[in-house]
């Protein structure tokens, strides 16, 4: 695992990979608006490291490049120099994540509240709710609804979910359990991300565009029983 990981091409893929997974949840207008920031706010990636920090995901990213090294001494420093482009890459995507969650986040509650999240978001109020209980898992909604924000625990959960889903979680709480034997961890540490990931694809656009060709099929068929009446 280490040597894959050593690869410059692994550090490229592994961002690109972690941007598509970005766009594929929260859409393109958020990830745009996180990278535009970082480019012309100077404190916009200087906070983006805090948020990160304070939800562990930064931590997270590490652990999971140690897993795939599992070695001490002379030779894990090695390997763990060897790694460090794929680090640097894993941590990015990280930060970039929880940014754009947390900003897909508000655009959901400003259109939940009618308010107009900005002219390129067409984010209706089915997403907007969809994103904050299924992607997010958000509770009590309605209270931020009302008071037009998020609690410190809803931000920070926000956060998590971000990062947890786009970039992959190698955590026993989603995995099947055989992955966390310790012969077999540190083997399959691509397979656990892949695992959560496609898990991510799964529930966020292959079960949504497949509801949205259904409803669209029972339109389609209520329309032709109108026209024969």
């Amino acid at each position: 695992a280490a040597t894959g990981l050593s690869s410059p091409r692994s550090a490229i893929k592994n961002s690109l990979l972690g941007n598509v997974q970005l766009v594929t949840t929260f859409g393109l207008t958020p990830v745009l608006k996180t990278y535009f920031n970082f480019a012309f706010d100077p404190v916009a990636w200087k906070n983006s490291y805090g948020a990160a920090q304070s939800i562990n995901a930064l931590q997270v990213s590490e652990k999971q490049i140690e897993t795939a090294i599992a070695k001490s001494g002379l030779s894990g420093k090695i390997q763990k120099a060897l790694t460090k482009g794929m680090s640097v890459a894993e941590q990015t995507n990280r930060r970039v994540s929880v940014v754009t969650g947390m900003a897909a986040a508000e655009d959901a509650l400003k259109v939940l509240r009618g308010e107009s999240p900005g002219f390129f978001n067409k984010m209706t109020k089915t997403e907007a709710q969809r994103l904050l209980r299924n992607t997010l898992n958000l509770d009590n909604i309605d209270d931020a609804i009302k008071s037009g924000s998020f609690s410190k625990q809803q931000k920070k959960k926000v956060m998590f979910m971000s990062h947890a889903t786009t970039q992959g979680l190698a955590d026993p709480v989603f995995m099947p359990t055989w992955m966390s034997k310790p012969y077999i961890k540190p083997l399959t540490l691509f397979y656990r991300i892949a695992f959560r990931v496609t898990e991510n694809v799964y529930k966020n656009r292959y079960t949504i565009g497949h509801s949205t060709q259904n409803q669209k099929n029972l339109e389609m068929q209520e329309i032709n029983i109108g026209q024969h009446l």
